[in-house]
């Protein structure tokens, strides 16, 4: 979805995405010509039909009751920035009609489930100690999920770049 960045949505421009940026990533990202080029071409159009197309039948496959998983294939593409492709495809259930919540749940537990993984997935005794704690309720605006205060893998906590909540 590099049209996202040519747009350059209110989210590309948050601290929690410009920090995830390699520097020559941002510098194209901020490349006027290169945002011309890349919001007018017939790929990008493709990739908006494309994206619409899938949102619609994310939703219909939810609703008909396929069990849904998460997963962006981050770092398959430079523009794939790790950990932030996470956050946008929270954004892109919620957009396609998933209540936040109904996108925290399938990152989550359902995640866990679908991969057999029953040591997380959810917070509970014996299970692995993998969380994140947000600044701001994700369940309310699905925005706040990038609101990352602390990060605790395996039961310890992880350093968070400064900059990474607003």
């Amino acid at each position: 979805m590099t049209f996202a960045y040519a747009d350059a949505p209110v989210w590309t421009q948050t601290p929690f995405v410009r920090t995830a940026l390699a520097p020559e990533l941002k510098a194209r990202f901020d490349d006027p010509a290169w945002q011309r080029e890349t919001r007018t071409s017939a790929k990008a159009q493709a990739a908006r039909d494309s994206l619409a197309v899938n949102l619609t039948n994310l939703k219909h496959l939810d609703d008909t009751g396929v069990r849904i998983g998460f997963g962006t294939g981050s770092g398959a593409a430079p523009e794939r920035v790790l950990g932030v492709a996470e956050h946008r495809e929270l954004a892109l259930m919620v957009q396609a009609g998933f209540t936040p919540m109904q996108a925290l749940i399938t990152a989550t537990s359902r995640a866990a489930e679908l991969l057999d993984l029953v040591d997380r997935g959810s917070l509970e005794a014996g299970r692995r100690a993998d969380l994140v704690i947000l600044a701001a309720d994700p369940s309310r605006d699905i925005a706040n999920s990038s609101r990352i205060v602390e990060v605790w893998q395996a039961g310890r906590q992880q350093a968070v770049a400064s900059s990474a909540s607003p």
